[in-house]
């Protein structure tokens, strides 16, 4: 698919519907519920400006909060990793943003997605389960119950992407 803005909505309205209609009832032991949705903004390309971004996180958690029943839990933690999106990049992957606006696996490679994704991941699900707990009291069960989400994240990520990614692509993937 060439048409690179059709397929970035696609790939957003697929990444809802599997979090309004699948991973949002997933929640092992109360410890692990992951939050794939915000996978769309952090492979979202970066030739597009920050503050448009930041605008199209907080719409789409907004509409994710609208059909989860989450009473806008996802709007701060999806605005944040829009944010610091750009700074997390220059952190492990120190290129300008035109020599590669572009984040994906056949570009990068697997090993940074993961590592990419890992820590925007972790930061997210840390912000999203203190907005929902409401304070600092619990912060060892926080972090845990966010370490165990962000490793389910990323581990649905990967298996998605290798069911989904051409044969030729699964040959190179490497973990």
């Amino acid at each position: 698919m060439e048409n690179k803005p059709i397929r970035i909505l696609l790939i957003g309205l697929l990444l809802f519907f599997i979090h309004v209609l699948f991973t949002k009832n997933i929640n092992f032991f109360e410890l692990i519920n992951p939050q794939i949705f915000p996978i769309f903004f952090l492979l979202f390309p970066r030739s597009f400006n920050t503050s448009f971004l930041l605008i199209v996180g907080f719409l789409y958690a907004f509409l994710i909060d609208f059909f989860s029943v989450n009473l806008g839990v996802s709007i701060v933690p999806s605005v944040l990793i829009c944010f610091l999106k750009p700074f997390i990049l220059k952190l492990i992957y120190n290129r300008d943003a035109s020599e590669t606006p572009i984040i994906s696996v056949e570009i990068q490679g697997m090993k940074f997605i993961l590592r990419y994704l890992f820590i925007s991941l972790f930061i997210y699900h840390i912000v999203y389960f203190f907005t929902e707990v409401g304070n600092f009291y619990n912060i060892f069960y926080v972090v845990l119950k966010s370490f165990l989400s962000t490793v389910l994240s990323v581990l649905l990520y990967g298996t998605f992407m290798f069911l989904f990614s051409t044969h030729s692509n699964k040959r190179e993937i490497k973990i």
